[in-house]
């Protein structure tokens, strides 16, 4: 029988879905935040979690970590005081289209949903 709470032996929280609610308004405190060292210790927590590897694709970390992965927020609730169930690791590229396509959806839903 398969262990479904792994998924390329990392745990399944790491994967699945890569929704996530809408962003919050950018503001300066966000860009301050993620500058901050609170946000890089949480950041190299959940890289080392999810095995320096992107949990989409699994490219594996060069050793240069803020060259090229992201930690990626499933949602803005608990933006400051994130748990690391959260929080996932994405390759720049994985973490571009994911953007992308998150973005698609709320322009879709702003359509549909004029106020």
């Amino acid at each position: 029988m398969r262990d479904n709470s792994l998924v390329r032996g990392r745990p399944r929280h790491a994967v699945g879905s890569v929704e996530s609610v809408p962003m919050p308004p950018v503001n300066p405190d966000y860009a301050k935040y993620m500058e901050s060292e609170q946000w890089q210790i949480i950041r190299r927590l959940v890289i080392e979690r999810d095995g320096y590897a992107c949990v989409l694709c699994n490219r594996k970390s060069d050793g240069r970590l803020k060259l090229w992965m992201s930690v990626h927020h499933r949602t803005y609730v608990r933006l400051g005081q994130e748990q690391l169930t959260d929080l996932f690791t994405l390759c720049t590229e994985c973490h571009a289209a994911n953007t992308d396509r998150l973005k698609r959806i709320r322009e879709r839903s702003n359509r549909r949903d004029p106020m």
